[in-house]
């Protein structure tokens, strides 16, 4: 196993995710499996690319999340809505019983007609239970009457407005808008991820080093003669070098002072420009 993968496999064994906070419907072993996916996927090297795949782990979860709230809020209102079709028989068959328990004055009379809709009968007493008083036992009848009078029997919700009930405008463009900020992020993140890996990539396997081209001071004859940085030079000319080209970074310049030669070889546009002119080494 590659080191890479080893790390990124410790830090599921060791539960650098366990600790995560989940809803109580949410599956912590999904969760688990999702992030191995996503570490695999990536196999972050590094502090920079671990903080990275957290993040997009964090917001890609956030965004399964939000997506599956939303579905279970609308198939909770299918579910509703088709509990209503389903139901809606069964009030009209309740309200036309409501005429004939309007009539029954006793409670003989009140049994008699449970008896005869046994399918409604729970229900019913559900709905309107027997009183505890022997003195309003008389009125039972009419209080069932007036509870089934009161239920709403409207129509089958089907065809196009059906579609208009299931679907909500206003919430599809909130979930809309909330899954697009998720996406910017996620894709944010993503690149940020790409860039650190090529950046790693690429100082990993091109070596670059800075180097200072060869210069001929100012005045000088001997075409040998470059501008050092020795200890103790000062970043001034070296006469007796006699090297053609050499490792060179100014050292500090003293304002206050001078260090006149030095300010005037650099004044000068052509010898500047040699002088910081980077060569690469691939």
């Amino acid at each position: 196993m590659s080191p890479k993968k080893t790390r990124s496999t410790n830090a599921l064994k060791h539960g650098a995710y366990s600790h995560a906070v989940l809803l109580p419907h949410e599956s912590r072993r999904e969760y688990k499996r999702f992030v191995a996916e996503v570490v695999a996927e990536w196999c972050p090297n590094g502090p920079t690319e671990q903080m990275l795949v957290d993040r997009l782990i964090d917001l890609m979860w956030r965004q399964k999340r939000v997506k599956r709230h939303d579905d279970q809020l609308l198939q909770a209102h299918i579910d509703s809505v088709q509990t209503y079709n389903r139901s809606l028989p069964l009030r009209a068959s309740l309200q036309a019983m409501a005429p004939e328990f309007a009539l029954a004055d006793t409670v003989e009379k009140v049994e008699k007609l449970l008896k005869k809709y046994k399918v409604c009968a729970d229900l019913v007493v559900h709905w309107v239970p027997r009183p505890a008083d022997a003195e309003k036992e008389a009125s039972w009848g009419t209080a069932i009457s007036e509870r089934l009078k009161k239920l709403e029997v409207g129509q089958v919700v089907e065809g196009p407005s059906e579609v208009t009930t299931f679907v909500n405008p206003t919430k599809i463009e909130l979930l809309e808008d909330r899954m697009g900020r998720l996406d910017e992020r996620i894709l944010t993140v993503t690149k940020r991820l790409v860039q650190v890996k090529a950046s790693k990539e690429l100082l990993g396997t091109h070596k670059i080093a800075p180097k200072m081209l060869a210069v001929q001071a100012p005045g000088a004859t001997n075409s040998s003669v470059t501008i050092d940085h020795e200890p103790g030079s000062n970043g001034a000319i070296n006469s007796e070098s006699t090297s053609k080209e050499k490792w060179w970074v100014p050292g500090p310049i003293d304002f206050r002072t001078g260090n006149k030669d030095i300010l005037n070889h650099l004044e000068d546009k052509e010898t500047s420009g040699a002088i910081f002119t980077m060569a690469r080494k691939l």
